[in-house]
Protein backbone atom coordinates (compact mmCIF):
# COMPACT_ATOMS: atom_id res chain seq x y z
CA UNK A 1 0.00 0.00 0.00
CA UNK A 2 0.76 3.77 -0.35
CA UNK A 3 1.74 5.55 2.98
CA UNK A 4 -1.50 7.85 3.79
CA UNK A 5 -0.04 11.21 2.49
CA UNK A 6 3.26 9.94 0.16
CA UNK A 7 1.66 11.25 -3.10
CA UNK A 8 1.72 14.72 -2.07
CA UNK A 9 5.55 14.25 -1.64
CA UNK A 10 5.52 14.03 -5.39
CA UNK A 11 8.41 16.52 -6.67
CA UNK A 12 7.62 18.86 -10.11
CA UNK A 13 9.74 16.72 -12.47
CA UNK A 14 7.41 15.29 -15.53
CA UNK A 15 8.42 12.32 -16.71
CA UNK A 16 8.71 11.56 -20.71
CA UNK A 17 5.40 9.36 -20.89
CA UNK A 18 1.98 10.38 -21.78
CA UNK A 19 -0.16 7.94 -19.36
CA UNK A 20 -0.50 8.32 -15.87
CA UNK A 21 0.90 12.10 -15.61
CA UNK A 22 4.05 10.37 -13.61
CA UNK A 23 6.56 12.47 -11.57
CA UNK A 24 10.28 11.42 -10.60
CA UNK A 25 10.46 11.59 -6.36
CA UNK A 26 14.06 10.53 -6.13
CA UNK A 27 14.58 7.16 -6.76
CA UNK A 28 10.51 6.60 -7.53
CA UNK A 29 8.40 7.21 -10.34
CA UNK A 30 4.73 8.52 -9.15
CA UNK A 31 2.30 7.95 -11.55
CA UNK A 32 -2.19 7.76 -11.37
CA UNK A 33 -3.51 4.07 -11.40
CA UNK A 34 -1.73 1.34 -13.07
CA UNK A 35 -3.66 -1.22 -14.40
CA UNK A 36 -3.76 -4.46 -12.55
CA UNK A 37 -2.60 -6.50 -15.16
CA UNK A 38 -0.41 -4.06 -16.21
CA UNK A 39 0.85 -4.39 -12.49
CA UNK A 40 0.76 -7.96 -12.96
CA UNK A 41 2.77 -8.39 -15.48
CA UNK A 42 5.68 -6.27 -14.29
CA UNK A 43 5.64 -8.15 -11.36
CA UNK A 44 6.12 -11.02 -13.93
CA UNK A 45 8.14 -9.60 -15.82
CA UNK A 46 10.53 -8.58 -12.45
CA UNK A 47 10.50 -12.07 -10.72
CA UNK A 48 11.93 -13.74 -14.33
CA UNK A 49 14.94 -11.12 -13.63
CA UNK A 50 14.43 -9.14 -16.87
CA UNK A 51 15.72 -5.34 -15.30
CA UNK A 52 14.34 -3.32 -18.28
CA UNK A 53 11.33 -2.11 -17.18
CA UNK A 54 10.24 0.02 -14.05
CA UNK A 55 9.52 -2.40 -10.87
CA UNK A 56 6.18 -1.96 -8.93
CA UNK A 57 7.12 -0.63 -5.75
CA UNK A 58 3.35 -0.28 -4.10
CA UNK A 59 0.17 0.90 -5.63
CA UNK A 60 -3.61 1.33 -4.59
CA UNK A 61 -6.60 2.80 -6.53
CA UNK A 62 -5.52 6.34 -6.73
CA UNK A 63 -1.89 5.73 -8.15
CA UNK A 64 1.43 3.74 -8.13
CA UNK A 65 4.94 3.92 -7.20
CA UNK A 66 7.34 2.23 -9.70
CA UNK A 67 11.29 2.40 -9.09
CA UNK A 68 13.57 4.89 -11.20
CA UNK A 69 15.62 4.21 -14.23
CA UNK A 70 18.33 6.11 -14.63
CA UNK A 71 18.90 8.09 -18.13
CA UNK A 72 16.06 10.12 -20.45
CA UNK A 73 13.21 9.63 -22.61
CA UNK A 74 13.69 10.67 -26.26
CA UNK A 75 11.15 13.66 -25.67
CA UNK A 76 13.06 16.14 -28.20
CA UNK A 77 13.46 16.11 -31.75
CA UNK A 78 17.29 15.94 -31.57
CA UNK A 79 16.52 12.54 -29.29
CA UNK A 80 13.96 10.83 -31.32
CA UNK A 81 16.19 11.69 -34.58
CA UNK A 82 19.38 9.72 -32.70
CA UNK A 83 16.34 7.04 -31.52
CA UNK A 84 15.54 6.43 -35.37
CA UNK A 85 19.32 5.66 -35.76
CA UNK A 86 20.06 2.22 -36.75
CA UNK A 87 21.84 1.26 -33.51
CA UNK A 88 19.07 2.06 -31.63
CA UNK A 89 16.24 1.07 -33.26
CA UNK A 90 17.60 -2.81 -33.35
CA UNK A 91 18.25 -2.46 -29.50
CA UNK A 92 14.55 -1.58 -28.96
CA UNK A 93 13.88 -4.13 -31.54
CA UNK A 94 15.63 -6.66 -28.98
CA UNK A 95 14.14 -5.17 -25.49
CA UNK A 96 10.76 -5.83 -27.32
CA UNK A 97 11.57 -9.69 -28.62
CA UNK A 98 12.95 -10.26 -25.09
CA UNK A 99 9.48 -9.21 -22.99
CA UNK A 100 7.53 -11.02 -25.96
CA UNK A 101 9.58 -14.29 -25.56
CA UNK A 102 9.13 -14.02 -21.62
CA UNK A 103 5.65 -13.51 -21.68
CA UNK A 104 4.88 -16.40 -24.79
CA UNK A 105 2.94 -18.92 -23.61
CA UNK A 106 2.43 -17.61 -20.24
CA UNK A 107 -0.89 -17.48 -18.31
CA UNK A 108 -0.92 -13.41 -19.18
CA UNK A 109 -0.87 -14.08 -22.68
CA UNK A 110 -4.00 -16.05 -22.44
CA UNK A 111 -4.73 -17.79 -25.94
CA UNK A 112 -2.50 -14.72 -27.66
CA UNK A 113 1.01 -14.94 -29.08
CA UNK A 114 2.43 -13.09 -26.05
CA UNK A 115 1.97 -9.69 -24.10
CA UNK A 116 1.96 -6.50 -26.12
CA UNK A 117 3.34 -3.02 -24.81
CA UNK A 118 0.84 -1.15 -26.86
CA UNK A 119 2.38 2.06 -26.31
CA UNK A 120 5.88 1.93 -28.19
CA UNK A 121 7.36 4.71 -28.74
CA UNK A 122 10.89 6.68 -28.12
CA UNK A 123 9.03 8.88 -24.98
CA UNK A 124 8.19 5.81 -23.68
CA UNK A 125 11.86 4.68 -23.72
CA UNK A 126 14.36 5.12 -21.31
CA UNK A 127 17.81 5.75 -23.13
CA UNK A 128 21.52 6.27 -21.69
CA UNK A 129 24.45 7.86 -23.48
CA UNK A 130 27.83 5.53 -23.67
CA UNK A 131 30.02 7.57 -25.40
CA UNK A 132 28.98 9.30 -28.44
CA UNK A 133 26.46 6.80 -29.02
CA UNK A 134 22.56 6.49 -27.38
CA UNK A 135 21.53 3.24 -26.35
CA UNK A 136 17.98 2.26 -25.57
CA UNK A 137 18.14 0.45 -21.44
CA UNK A 138 14.60 0.53 -20.50
CA UNK A 139 10.72 0.52 -21.45
CA UNK A 140 8.28 2.24 -19.48
CA UNK A 141 4.46 3.34 -19.66
CA UNK A 142 2.87 -0.22 -19.34
CA UNK A 143 -0.45 1.04 -18.61
CA UNK A 144 -1.74 -0.27 -22.13
CA UNK A 145 -0.42 -3.55 -21.95
CA UNK A 146 -2.40 -6.37 -22.64
CA UNK A 147 -2.61 -9.81 -24.74
CA UNK A 148 -1.52 -9.72 -28.50
CA UNK A 149 0.77 -11.06 -31.66
CA UNK A 150 3.82 -9.78 -31.70
CA UNK A 151 3.32 -7.80 -35.19
CA UNK A 152 1.37 -5.72 -32.70
CA UNK A 153 4.25 -3.93 -30.95
CA UNK A 154 6.84 -4.80 -34.10
CA UNK A 155 3.92 -2.66 -36.14
CA UNK A 156 4.43 0.33 -33.55
CA UNK A 157 8.53 0.30 -33.06
CA UNK A 158 8.00 0.39 -37.12
CA UNK A 159 5.52 3.32 -37.57
CA UNK A 160 6.84 5.65 -34.29
CA UNK A 161 10.79 5.03 -33.91
CA UNK A 162 11.95 5.23 -38.16
CA UNK A 163 10.83 8.88 -39.06
CA UNK A 164 7.66 7.63 -40.67
CA UNK A 165 5.88 10.83 -41.43
CA UNK A 166 5.36 13.56 -44.20
CA UNK A 167 8.82 14.54 -44.13
CA UNK A 168 10.24 11.47 -43.92
CA UNK A 169 12.04 9.85 -47.16
CA UNK A 170 10.51 6.62 -48.19
CA UNK A 171 13.39 4.86 -48.85
CA UNK A 172 14.90 5.62 -45.53
CA UNK A 173 11.81 4.12 -43.84
CA UNK A 174 11.37 1.03 -45.33
CA UNK A 175 15.13 0.37 -44.73
CA UNK A 176 14.43 1.50 -41.32
CA UNK A 177 11.60 -1.02 -41.12
CA UNK A 178 14.31 -3.48 -42.58
CA UNK A 179 16.56 -3.03 -39.45
CA UNK A 180 13.83 -3.36 -36.96
CA UNK A 181 12.86 -6.52 -38.51
CA UNK A 182 16.39 -8.15 -38.86
CA UNK A 183 16.94 -7.33 -34.72
CA UNK A 184 13.73 -8.36 -33.79
CA UNK A 185 14.16 -11.83 -36.07
CA UNK A 186 11.72 -10.93 -39.16
CA UNK A 187 8.71 -12.02 -37.49
CA UNK A 188 6.32 -11.17 -40.52
CA UNK A 189 6.68 -10.05 -44.26
CA UNK A 190 7.33 -6.22 -44.52
CA UNK A 191 3.87 -5.65 -46.40
CA UNK A 192 2.69 -7.82 -43.43
CA UNK A 193 4.22 -5.57 -40.83
CA UNK A 194 3.21 -2.47 -42.91
CA UNK A 195 -0.91 -3.89 -42.60
CA UNK A 196 -0.05 -3.82 -39.37
CA UNK A 197 1.15 -0.47 -39.06
CA UNK A 198 -2.07 0.89 -40.93
CA UNK A 199 -3.89 -1.16 -38.50
CA UNK A 200 -1.98 0.37 -35.46
CA UNK A 201 -2.85 4.03 -36.52
CA UNK A 202 -6.86 2.80 -36.98
CA UNK A 203 -6.70 1.62 -33.25
CA UNK A 204 -4.90 4.62 -32.21
CA UNK A 205 -7.44 7.11 -33.87
CA UNK A 206 -10.69 5.21 -32.75
CA UNK A 207 -9.15 4.76 -29.25
CA UNK A 208 -8.39 8.15 -28.71
CA UNK A 209 -11.22 9.76 -30.29
CA UNK A 210 -13.54 7.12 -28.32
CA UNK A 211 -12.01 7.86 -24.58
CA UNK A 212 -11.32 11.85 -25.02
CA UNK A 213 -15.36 11.68 -25.79
CA UNK A 214 -15.90 10.23 -22.90
CA UNK A 215 -13.95 12.98 -21.04
CA UNK A 216 -10.89 11.23 -19.95
CA UNK A 217 -8.55 14.10 -19.68
CA UNK A 218 -5.19 12.31 -20.67
CA UNK A 219 -6.50 11.38 -23.79
CA UNK A 220 -8.52 14.76 -24.30
CA UNK A 221 -5.26 16.48 -23.66
CA UNK A 222 -3.96 14.43 -27.02
CA UNK A 223 -6.48 15.18 -29.24
CA UNK A 224 -6.55 18.61 -28.39
CA UNK A 225 -2.91 18.54 -29.02
CA UNK A 226 -3.77 18.08 -32.72
CA UNK A 227 -3.10 13.60 -32.18
CA UNK A 228 -5.88 12.62 -34.24
CA UNK A 229 -5.17 14.90 -37.75
CA UNK A 230 -1.16 13.72 -36.88
CA UNK A 231 -1.99 10.17 -36.94
CA UNK A 232 -4.04 11.04 -40.28
CA UNK A 233 -1.53 12.71 -41.70
CA UNK A 234 0.95 9.25 -41.32
CA UNK A 235 -1.92 6.73 -42.29
CA UNK A 236 -1.93 8.82 -45.53
CA UNK A 237 1.56 9.11 -45.48
CA UNK A 238 1.99 4.79 -44.89
CA UNK A 239 -0.67 4.34 -47.62
CA UNK A 240 0.51 6.46 -50.22
CA UNK A 241 4.68 5.16 -50.07
CA UNK A 242 4.71 1.65 -48.42
CA UNK A 243 1.89 -0.17 -49.56
CA UNK A 244 3.28 -2.48 -52.38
Amino acid sequence: MIPPGYRYAMSEELLGTYQGAPRRLGRTVHRGPLPDFSARLLKELRRQGWRHAPAVIARNDDGAILSYIDGMAATTRMLRNSAAEDDCLSGVARLVREFHDLTAGSELAGDREVVCHNALEPVNTIYRRIGVTLAPVALVDWGLAAPGDRIDDVALICWRFTGLGRSAGAEMVRRRIGVVLEAYGRHGTRQEVVQAILSSQDRALSVIGARAGAGEDKFKGLRDAGALESIRRDRSWTEQNLVE
